[in-house]
């Protein structure tokens, strides 16, 4: 029997980021689906049911603090891992992103060792 696969979902509002990321994560291995919106990925999310959510932090209409905490509060998201990605890196960010529900907040450029590193902790736990 074939191991099920890490299913995660990536939502960032630049097209490039996205794909860039999208690809990276299935050359590991990983089922990645991709939404450019927080409000295109809310339903879709509660029908995958993924063990990953990476969200940018700044986008349009619903931004990465709000879908964190719009996450959080579904049954089938209070286990996930839920990670920020954004260019903006302080330590108001960083206490603001924790707040809402993120798990690890990751600065642009992304360092894809660490995200490796951090999605197979959260899988073996």
């Amino acid at each position: 029997m074939k191991p099920i696969k890490t299913r995660i979902l990536l939502i960032d509002d630049d097209s490039d980021a996205r794909e860039i990321l999208k690809i990276l994560l299935e050359i590991q291995g990983y089922e990645v689906y991709a939404k450019s919106s927080v409000k295109s990925a809310l339903t879709f999310l509660e029908n995958l049911q993924p063990e990953v959510v990476i969200s940018d932090l700044h986008m349009p209409e619903v931004d990465g603090y709000e879908a964190a905490a719009l996450i959080r509060r579904q049954p089938w998201g209070k286990q996930l891992l839920l990670i920020v990605l954004s260019g903006y890196a302080s330590v108001e960010v960083e206490a603001k992103a924790q707040q809402a529900g993120f798990d690890y907040q990751l600065k642009k450029p992304l360092d894809t060792i660490l995200l490796e590193r951090i999605i197979r902790q959260h899988m073996a736990a």
